[in-house]
């Protein structure tokens, strides 16, 4: 909590337009990190989704190189996968 006071007191100092600065600054890097966070997340859910794609394949009983066509994805990551989620060893 003592930081939190010290903190304070120190905003209390500052200039209102230097203040008014070093809020547009914090608001700028929280919106891009919610930018950031997004694109991750998209990100995370195409692989998710890549990764689903090649069990079901394989589960079907198409050949590897046919996946990886499917998927766009190489065949040594199509492996990996399958070896990931214990499909082969």
């Amino acid at each position: 909590m003592g930081s939190n006071h010290a903190l304070s007191e120190t905003l209390k100092n500052i200039p209102p337009i230097l203040k008014d600065n070093i809020m547009t600054t914090y608001t700028r890097l929280i919106e891009k990190g919610k930018v950031e966070g997004k694109i991750e997340g998209k990100i995370e859910g195409k692989i998710e989704a890549k990764t689903q794609v090649v069990i079901k394949c394989f589960d079907q009983g198409i050949e590897i190189k046919m996946i990886s066509n499917i998927t766009d994805l190489p065949e040594n990551k199509v492996l990996d996968i399958l070896k990931t989620s214990g499909k082969i060893i």
